[in-house]
């Protein structure tokens, strides 16, 4: 992660703020966006585990979805609060580094984060975290329960008695019987 660092001589203080928060807000929402779909994905396969051989149904697929977007939502939110966290860190470091200069040049000593304010702020962090990442397992453990739970199995084809034969599916239900076959 790269430091937060001052402005290069071409840019001005606000384009290179700007800058910083799009870089940061874009790596931050890919980064959600891709977890959610691999998180997407492994839902599918283990609803499709659970339920061998079953079909997975557009309710499911639409409830799933929107599902899938809460993960989304969580997993963005997750993201952007360790990029808060790394910048937080950064600028207490450059804090520090100021102070010590300012100190060894000007014999001027520079205010400092009051230690309980940056270990509240990291406290903060991560249990917000801790939260989303709870949220976020929620919402994916709710979406696989839906895509098991509202698959159904394919039609099969079987045999009754002797010498007849009829299309059932794994529940017994004879598709046969409604057929207009004379």
């Amino acid at each position: 992660m790269r430091a937060l660092c001052a402005p290069s001589a071409q840019e001005d203080d606000s384009m290179w703020l700007l800058r910083y928060l799009i870089e940061y807000s874009l790596s931050s929402l890919l980064l959600g966006l891709l977890t959610a779909l691999v998180c997407g994905v492994l839902s599918v396969l283990l609803a499709k585990a659970l339920r061998p051989g079953a079909s997975v149904q557009p309710v499911g697929l639409v409830m799933g979805g929107m599902l899938l977007a809460g993960v989304a939502v969580q997993a963005v939110l997750f993201f952007g609060a360790l990029r808060v966290e790394s910048t937080l860190s950064d600028a207490e470091e450059q804090i520090a580094r100021a102070s010590e200069v300012s100190e060894q040049v000007a014999d001027v000593r520079l205010p400092e984060l009051p230690p309980d304010m940056a270990g509240d702020a990291h406290a903060a962090l991560s249990s917000y975290r801790w939260r989303r990442l709870g949220w976020g397992l929620t919402f994916i453990a709710v979406g696989t329960a839906v895509l098991a739970l509202t698959a159904r199995k394919k039609a099969t084809a079987g045999y009754y008695g002797d010498d007849a034969t009829a299309l059932t599916t794994d529940y017994g239900f004879d598709i046969n019987a409604y057929s207009y076959d004379d």
